[in-house]
């Protein structure tokens, strides 16, 4: 579980907690707190789903790093990164910037 993920669960229970009082509220006829509750279960809805966008991302990226990942896309990734450096390719496209490569490898 990833501090990204944790941080998602998070963000839900008070999405839950704030939309049920958000829900009370509304059927209260308090408009000024009901408003307030509105945006805030929509700030927190917005946080959990970043949270968990990076989670999915974190994910990814460890992915494309095991070693024994039979994916044809991670091994490419992966020879890609062992044999120069992968910012230099990612930052330039496809044209490889020896300046940028920290092994200095000739690609």
């Amino acid at each position: 579980m990833t501090h990204h993920l944790r941080r998602q669960l998070l963000w839900i229970l008070l999405a839950v907690v704030v939309g049920a009082v958000d829900a009370w509220s509304i059927a209260g006829r308090l408009r000024e707190p009901a408003a307030v509750l509105t945006v805030a279960f929509l700030l927190l809805l917005t946080a959990a789903t970043r949270a968990g966008r990076s989670h999915r991302r974190l994910l990814a990226a460890r992915a494309v790093r095991m070693p024994g990942n039979s994916s044809p896309t991670a091994r490419a990734w992966q020879d890609l990164y062992d044999a120069c450096c992968l910012p230099s390719w990612e930052s330039h496209g496809t044209i490889h910037d020896p300046r940028m490569c920290a092994r200095g490898a000739a690609a």
